[in-house]
């Protein structure tokens, strides 16, 4: 089937998902999730209704094979409020919370609708006119969007890993901070710690701290040093528990038939040595 390959394989830009969902349009679109499970051969009718306010490549759309009278019929509180819950714990009445994310940059399988042919309906359980009276409903509803806004407001905001590393997919880097991140590579560790370097995105000042006291220690001051050791002593202190974890698997494997093994015995003694270091607040070399 060299046409579906080529659509599929045009997924991989955002672009053609964005036209191929034809916001604003309308018109259903079929869409193939593992979300819908094995039973429902993973598809399902959607309407796409929103885009995200906050993510540019996230789309809410309605699972059309679902009643949406609970987005109709709700208040946008009571929408937040169930919006994660699971399917057994809605109110009476609600098979399931219809709402579903495509998201334009993680390759989404969205096809037109007149792919879903006798066969294929049977086979996925889309019965067409339910979707197509669904649909009609969406449709004549005008304050659906402002509803669903409201909603995503008062929803609680997903809460942000507590360190920057683990924060960089919270929202992408900025042209300008990028040019900045060019210069930062290109740079030893005298030049870092006299520049100046300003950054947009405060993610990137604390990150451009910790390259700095990883690669280049001995350009801290007095006082960034101190910062970095209570830093780094946090971090252990949090993570004790692995890191015992961590020790007791390296003496197992230092106990097992490894020592017959010089090469593999070295290995772990190395492994048990960087953990007992970090036990001890001494820092691993990068």
């Amino acid at each position: 089937q060299p046409k579906m390959y080529e659509h599929v394989l045009g997924s991989r830009d955002k672009r053609s998902v964005a036209q191929a969902l034809a916001l604003g349009s309308g018109k259903p679109r079929l869409h193939i999730s593992s979300k819908f499970g094995a039973v429902n051969a993973s598809a399902s009718m959607i309407l796409p209704v929103m885009a995200d306010p906050t993510n540019r490549n996230e789309i809410h759309c309605v699972d059309l094979r679902y009643s949406p009278a609970v987005l109709i019929d709700y208040e946008a509180e009571d929408l937040a409020q169930m919006r994660f819950l699971p399917s057994a714990d809605l109110p009476s009445g609600i098979e399931r919370f219809p709402l579903k994310s495509v998201h334009l940059n993680k390759c989404p399988i969205v096809l037109p609708p007149a792919m879903v042919t006798d066969e294929v309906a049977s086979r996925c359980n889309i019965d067409r006119d339910a979707c197509d009276e669904n649909r009609k409903a969406l449709l004549a509803y005008p304050e659906l969007q402002s509803k669903l806004l409201r909603m995503f407001e008062l929803a609680s905001p997903r809460a942000l890993p507590a360190m920057e590393e683990a924060q960089l997919y919270s929202g992408f880097i900025g042209n300008a901070d990028r040019g900045v991140c060019q210069r930062v590579i290109t740079m030893d560790g005298e030049q870092l710690a006299n520049s100046n370097l300003v950054f947009e995105d405060s993610r990137l000042t604390e990150l451009l701290f910790r390259y700095r006291a990883r690669n280049y220690p001995n350009t801290l001051s007095a006082a960034e040093t101190q910062e970095w050791r209570e830093w780094f002593e946090g971090r252990v202190c949090d993570s004790s528990q692995h890191i015992e974890e961590q020790l007791t698997i390296a003496q197992q494997l230092i106990d097992s038939p490894l020592k017959e093994d010089i090469g593999k015995r070295e290995i772990a003694i190395a492994f048990r040595d960087f953990y007992q270091n970090l036990l001890r607040g001494v820092e691993p070399e990068s």
